[in-house]
């Protein structure tokens, strides 16, 4: 019986054009940090011409990602700047992660501190085949993509986009003006991933506990800046429609 084996990327490998393709094994796996002895397989995920100037002239080369296919008792810590390719998660993340994931990938910031600026939280462990806590995820937004629900908005201006929390399985979306007969929307997303019946009704103690959750989102939300916004980034924010006049 063949050993398990895990998928790896390594991203941005160099390849002068006069350079020939087999080079890029012991390429990938010096940059992983693995031995050759331990690499079952080999495969080119993407090969880009790169021709930016560089010491002012230009440099012509190619910028490959490579997969390296590794024993799966073979990785984590040891590999030093691969990332494992081919992982699902599960968990529900939010745009707001992307900003401290990619400030622990390229050490702008250890962990700690991007927890501490940041609304969001790095989905770097994930990469590494880690798992993190649960936590609800919260969005708001100005149009909906599923037939009719745009009918109900009310307020057309920042305070009136639709508010949604995620929890476990369920999702809460509250239309901000709306009747109360109207105003919240309740779907099992595991059982109902296109959200097509509305649960509200059935369980009113679930919205009020979703709906606290989404209540005290919004209040840390109206937190002032740590810093000031210069004037070029608000009068921009204004015009995306992130600030009313």
């Amino acid at each position: 019986m063949s050993k398990p084996a895990k998928t790896w990327r390594v991203l941005n490998l160099e390849l002068a054009l006069d350079e020939d393709e087999s080079v890029l094994r012991s390429r990938a796996a010096a940059v992983a940090g693995v031995e050759l002895d331990h690499v079952r397989g080999f495969r080119l995920a993407r090969k880009s011409l790169d021709a930016r100037r560089k010491g002012g002239g230009r440099r012509l080369r190619f910028v490959v990602h490579a997969d390296l296919i590794l024993d799966a008792d073979h990785g984590g810590d040891r590999l030093q700047q691969a990332v494992r390719s081919g992982r699902i998660v599960e968990a529900p993340v939010s745009l707001v992660d992307v900003t401290p994931t990619l400030a622990e990938l390229l050490e702008l910031a250890p962990p700690e501190e991007a927890a501490a600026r940041f609304e969001g939280r790095s989905l770097a462990p994930y990469l590494r085949g880690e798992t993190l806590p649960e936590r609800p995820v919260f969005a708001e937004c100005g149009r909906s993509y599923f037939p009719k629900m745009i009918e109900g908005r009310v307020g057309f201006d920042v305070a009136g986009r639709f508010r949604a929390v995620v929890d476990g399985d369920w999702k809460l979306i509250w239309t901000p003006g709306q009747t109360p007969e109207r105003e919240h929307q309740l779907y099992d997303i595991a059982a109902d991933p296109n959200e097509t019946l509305d649960r509200s009704r059935e369980f009113p103690d679930r919205v009020r506990a979703l709906r606290r959750m989404l209540d005290g989102w919004m209040a840390a939300d109206t937190r002032p800046p740590a810093q000031p916004i210069p004037e070029a980034d608000e009068e921009a924010l204004r015009e995306l429609g992130y600030i009313d006049d």
